[in-house]
């Protein structure tokens, strides 16, 4: 416990004050970006973007402790042997999707990334316009969830499928705006087990948000499943 408290509290200083770190200086638009951090250490990854999400993955979880608030994502990695390594997926608030391959290799604990077609605006603007986008996602999921319409929004029917492996999808509608686009899915599990869902699975360029009527659907049963899509951003090639 005492641990777990030390690391929040290492975290919230590391948000607030990184200027006694050396920073390294990266370019986030070439694809898949190597970062090289310290083991044992509080990272801070500072990115031009407001982070909507960030997602470890690896064989070890719990050996990478991250935090994102802000533009600004601190890792900590206690791992035991000096090879391990992990996925970064990050999610900007304007739905790009960007991918850092971890090693704790490195001698630099901050690193700042750039964008040439991200512009850094001003940070409070940043924080208001995210709070005014998460209170409009609430509202849109909320009324989208009890089935009502959308003052505003055009309800059209669509009945489009997709097929994984795993998963019939099929699209039941949409509710169309002038700013976002919500889509209703219903998941079919053609397995015969369980299947977990896992947002980093669904998440594509301009989607703002996921959520599932159950993060779990049983063999051959049916879950639904709501996105918020951000129209500004949305290739027209996905249809209707």
């Amino acid at each position: 416990m005492k641990l777990s408290i030390l690391k929040k509290a290492i975290i919230g200083l590391c948000i607030a004050s990184v200027s006694a770190f050396a920073t390294q200086v990266k370019n986030i638009d070439e694809g898949l970006v190597n970062v090289s951090i310290k083991n044992n250490k509080a990272n801070i990854l500072t990115f031009p973007f407001i982070v909507s999400e960030a997602k470890i993955a690896t064989n070890n979880p719990q050996t990478f402790q991250i935090k994102a608030k802000g533009d600004s994502i601190v890792i900590i990695p206690t791992a035991t042997v000096p090879s391990a390594r992990a996925d970064l997926i990050v999610w900007s608030k304007d739905g790009y999707t960007y991918l850092l391959k971890i090693d704790i290799k490195g001698k630099d604990q901050y690193w700042n990334f750039t964008s040439n077609r991200i512009h850094r605006t001003n940070f409070k603007a940043m924080q208001f316009e995210t709070g005014r986008i998460d209170s409009d996602i609430k509202k849109l999921f909320k009324r989208a969830i009890l089935n009502k319409n959308i003052p505003g929004y055009k309800k059209v029917k669509v009945k489009r499928k997709f097929m994984t492996p795993d998963l019939e999808m099929q699209k039941d509608y949409i509710f169309d705006g002038a700013k976002y686009r919500v889509e209703k899915w219903f998941l079919k599990n053609r397995t015969d087990h369980a299947i977990a869902l896992d947002e980093g699975n669904i998440y594509t360029k301009g989607i703002l948000a996921i959520a599932f009527e159950s993060r779990t659907i049983p063999p051959h049963k049916i879950g639904t499943m709501y996105l918020i899509v951000n129209k500004a951003t949305i290739n027209d090639a996905r249809g209707k």
